[in-house]
């Protein structure tokens, strides 16, 4: 028969018998910011300024293999501008520009650092860009006292992507080669409204465009072509999502009834195989909310119902890490919805 456990499993874990590697990291950030706003007219108003960054990540071995040095991602000017336009009482124009800079991250499974390799990590100080982004976004607000909604255009140049090259399957743990493999335009529109009914009828919704295209093929040192992706979408971005939602609240009764749905998403590089339909999902909410007098004073009862028509769908996708193709569906990366949920909660203010 097995021993009983020596342990508790929910215990945090201590003194280990062996410990492959742990390593000592040290993230500095420095930044500073200029920004004004500049009142032109009663309905004008204009924003601007720039930040400037620098992040160094510093590491020390304290057991594994050697691996020590720092690397440093920065940029001296990062701006932003922005304006907001009252055209009445009820409407408003607004639009903006905005540059950003992602600093490298401080982790032995994760960024720079992962590869566990000192010439590797020698070669990336030398040779890696920080992903930087290039932002437009025009829109416009307008709201009665029945409706209120938004909606905004945006263009975004994602550059100096950075790629985690996994070396075999997942499960083999081993470290990734971090790569910079060009860039991502990104073209889409946002819709989002509410409308009130009654004063206990309201509805809501929210669709969203985006189209998201790798500009560049991923190619390696010697000039041969790892992943044919200039043109094709990005993995796990659907072009189309909506979301609508009808909700009551009256005298206490309370309840929502959602639905959301997204378009299909490519778990491939290359969009070869390896795509997730689309799916239809509903949520419900049903609750009450006692009188504010007597025992009942502060407390809500509510129940949630998720996936309510029970629908098997794909949720999640790139589990073990996304693939140039997969044409026969066997990269085993995507992981099935919940069934329908149901859940009662009980909350009490004191």
């Amino acid at each position: 028969t097995a021993a009983a456990p020596s342990r508790d499993p929910l215990d945090f874990q201590e003194d280990p018998f062996f410990t492959q590697w742990q390593y000592k990291f040290e993230t500095k950030t420095t930044t500073g910011h200029i920004e004004d706003e500049w009142t032109l007219t009663d309905a004008l108003k204009v924003n601007f300024g720039f930040k400037a960054i620098k992040v160094t990540n510093n590491v020390q071995t304290v057991v594994g293999a050697p691996l020590s040095g720092q690397i440093e991602s920065k940029d001296n000017f990062l701006p932003q501008v922005g304006f907001v336009y009252k055209a009445s009482p009820d409407f408003e124009v607004f639009g903006g520009y905005t540059e950003n800079m992602g600093a490298y991250v401080s982790a032995a499974t994760s960024g720079p650092f992962a590869s566990l390799d000192q010439s590797r990590v020698d070669y990336i100080a030398k040779t890696l860009k920080p992903e930087s982004s290039k932002t437009f976004e025009l829109g416009a607000r307008y709201r009665t006292e029945r409706f209120q909604g938004v909606a905004a255009a945006y263009h975004v140049a994602f550059d100096n992507r950075l790629l985690a090259v996994a070396q075999g399957s997942s499960i083999q743990g081993n470290a990734p080669v971090l790569s910079n493999v060009g860039s991502v335009e990104t073209k889409g529109v946002e819709l989002a409204g509410t409308y009130r009914l009654t004063d206990a009828w309201s509805l809501y919704g929210a669709y969203t465009y985006n189209d998201s295209k790798y500009e560049n093929d991923v190619v390696a040192q010697d000039g041969s072509i790892k992943a044919r992706t200039k043109g094709k979408t990005v993995v796990n971005t659907p072009k189309n999502i909506f979301k609508g939602e009808i909700a009551f609240d009256r005298a206490g009764f309370f309840g929502k009834l959602g639905v959301a749905y997204t378009d299909k998403r490519y778990y491939t590089y290359e969009n070869i195989g390896g795509l997730a339909p689309s799916t239809t999902v509903a949520d419900l909410t049903l609750g009450y909310r006692f009188p504010e007098e007597g025992l009942g004073k502060g407390l809500e009862v509510q129940i949630n119902v998720t996936n309510l028509t029970d629908k098997d769908y794909i949720s999640t996708i790139g589990s073990g890490g996304f693939v140039n193709s997969d044409p026969t569906g066997e990269a085993m990366t995507v992981l099935p919805a919940p069934p329908r949920q149901v859940y009662l909660s009980i909350k009490k203010r004191f």
